[in-house]
């Protein structure tokens, strides 16, 4: 009842989910067998302060004075990133030298760079902002949805002291989107209002019919896991220290269904609509307009096959055993292709008792600026269990902290 208690607890503070994107091989360090299922959650910016996040998550007011408030804290360029993974795997095999791993994970990203100039008029619109001209090259924004099937095997005791594993996987892609404004896209509205100029430059390529399910099929591709743990002992000390190195999600994706790619570079001044009869009004007539009119006019499009190359994240931590009753981490955390920065951490567990342990980890980096995570984990014979958050942090400081996370994981060990 008090491990419940307290995992509770942890999560009523919570709310949401995420730590980092998971190596299941990671599992081995607390069976070689074992099954189990995890859940992941961070977000964080560099400009977008918790309060404001959770107001876009949750839904809340936003007027004037909280929008002129959180405009203070952005950024000429800022960064907004959003991982959420879910899924099971089981580690088997009796042998002592070998391990097999098949998962099933969901994978769902989202990284933005987004401009003050774009931020300033998404929220207040082009009307407080005539005369002036509003830049919006270098805004980005990704979004990627898919599954991952993977088989895998774990050395272990190579030349006695490390352990090994590769995963392949087969990726089922749902759903993508890439938009970039590239170099001299920017709008104009004149002094009174009465001409908008628009010049635009980018690119869009995605999913035009995507459906918000777990059978969705638009894409395939393909990816591969790498993990190492080695092993050492001091000269002074006995207990063992680890170096551990994780790569995940190193692979592509081809999207062959429902694609579309549009495309764009020229200046649009517009004027506004001369309307010679009421007739004109009607939902056809403005829909004529709307799209082709517009649309087909200043751009290219096509629907042939693109490809996505996958967030590569790379963990590199050290363990330090030193006391019997408490373990050290110390690391960096990276991923490519994205707008993550590098993430650098240290982290401390301390054991209650042989069963129960609470950490704490501080790091800077990533999607936004300073985090500090604790968690708390379980550890039977059978059984085994862990909860961590940062989440605490941006519910007792919203206005100055920019990113939350949890990671749950919940195991069966045999």
């Amino acid at each position: 009842m008090k491990l419940i208690a307290c995992l509770y607890s942890l999560l009523v503070y919570s709310s949401l989910l995420k730590s980092q994107v998971v190596n299941e091989f990671m599992s081995s360090q607390i069976s070689k067998q074992n099954v189990g299922a995890i859940i992941n959650y961070e977000v964080g910016s560099s400009g977008f302060s918790n309060a404001f996040i959770n107001k876009f998550i949750f839904g809340g007011n936003i007027d004037s004075k909280f929008k002129q408030d959180n405009a203070s804290k952005i950024n000429t360029n800022n960064n907004f990133g959003y991982n959420y993974q879910y899924g099971m795997h089981a580690l088997i095999g009796k042998n002592d030298k070998y391990s097999y791993l098949i998962s099933v994970n969901q994978y769902n990203f989202i990284n933005a760079v987004y401009i003050k100039d774009a931020y300033d008029l998404i929220l207040n619109g082009n009307q407080p902002y005539v005369d002036k001209l509003k830049v919006l090259s270098g805004t980005k924004f990704t979004q990627l949805q898919f599954q991952a099937y993977k088989f895998g095997i774990l050395c272990h005791n190579v030349d006695s002291s490390a352990n090994i594993g590769v995963s392949v996987a087969l990726l089922n892609g749902q759903n993508s989107m890439n938009f970039e404004l590239k170099k001299h896209t920017s709008i104009y509205t004149n002094i009174n209002a009465s001409e908008i100029q628009l010049t635009a430059n980018g690119q869009l390529n995605y999913i035009s019919q995507a459906k918000q399910n777990l059978l969705e099929f638009n894409g395939v591709g393909g990816s591969i896991d790498l993990y190492f743990e080695g092993h050492y002992k001091t000269k002074k000390k006995h207990y063992k220290n680890s170096l551990i190195i994780s790569v995940t999600n190193l692979g592509f994706i081809n999207w062959i269904n429902n694609t579309k790619n549009i495309s764009v570079d020229t200046t649009v001044y517009f004027r506004g609509y001369t309307i010679k009869s009421t007739l004109d009004l009607t939902d056809s007539a403005l829909a004529k307009i709307n799209g082709d009119t517009v649309l087909k006019k200043i751009t290219k499009s096509n629907k042939n096959n693109f490809y996505t190359t996958l967030p590569v994240n790379v963990l590199v931590m050290h363990k330090f055993n030193w006391f019997k009753n408490v373990v050290f981490y110390a690391g960096g955390r990276y991923m490519f292709h994205s707008n993550y920065n590098l993430y650098v951490f240290a982290e401390s567990e301390f054991k209650i008792n042989n069963q129960l342990s609470i950490s704490t980890q501080i790091g800077y980096g990533g999607f936004s600026y300073g985090n500090i995570n604790i968690g708390c984990s379980y550890n039977s014979q059978k059984w085994y269990a862990k909860i961590c958050s940062s989440n605490l942090q941006s519910l007792l400081l919203p206005d100055y902290t920019y990113y939350q996370n949890v990671f749950m994981q919940l195991g069966y060990k045999f």
